[in-house]
């Protein structure tokens, strides 16, 4: 049997022979899950390779192994987020995904723009998303935004960072202290302009 089946499938007794019986498994037991998620979690803190910046998201009241959301703006679809884990609290709006893949939609729906980010915080009330830690976004034409920190306002529709930015097109590459674009980085520049 194959890993991936491995991890899709339980075993039960057979009493008409040795031989085990396989059969699916849910993946929300939520007794076995918190154990396995615990251990997991607890293996991961062991093993030193966090990224820098990186804080462990501590008091968490819920748990999602690899989510998968969209955010809405304007009844348009803005973004596409998918993370390794994701840490709800309660009374609290804000989301803490772990490994963060993006996509940032154009206003007629056409994804223009992926993000990918070592963690990244996700506010449902504000309709914001920042990304944090080796941001890199990239556009079909070949732009790159490479940065510490990058918000992305679903409302408004704009990128913004207050970190240091390399911007890298066809024509070469540029670093600024700061930046800021509309969500599709055909329209961006340096807070103080180019370094």
């Amino acid at each position: 049997m194959d890993r991936r089946a491995a991890e899709m499938v339980g075993f039960a007794s057979n009493p008409f022979s040795d031989e085990p019986i396989p059969m699916p498994v849910s993946r929300s037991f939520p007794r076995h899950g918190t154990v396995a998620m615990a251990l997991a979690m607890a293996l991961a803190s062991c093993s030193g390779d966090s990224p820098a910046g990186y804080q462990e998201p501590r008091g968490a009241d819920r748990v999602i192994v690899r989510l998968i959301t969209e955010m809405t703006s304007d009844g348009r679809r803005a973004l596409r987020v998918e993370s390794d884990s994701a840490f709800f609290y309660a009374g609290s709006n804000e989301v803490k995904l772990l490994n963060l893949h993006g996509s940032m939609f154009s206003p007629d729906g056409v994804a223009g723009v992926t993000i990918q980010a070592d963690s990244a915080v996700l506010d449902s009330g504000a309709q914001r998303l920042t990304a944090l830690g080796n941001v890199v976004a990239r556009t079909r034409r070949g732009t790159s935004v490479e940065t510490a920190e990058l918000v992305f306002d679903a409302p408004t529709a704009r990128l913004t960072s207050d970190s240091a930015t390399v911007v890298q097109e066809a024509g070469g590459s540029q670093r600024g202290p700061c930046f800021e674009s509309d969500s599709q980085l055909s329209q961006w520049r340096f807070c103080n302009g180019p370094s």
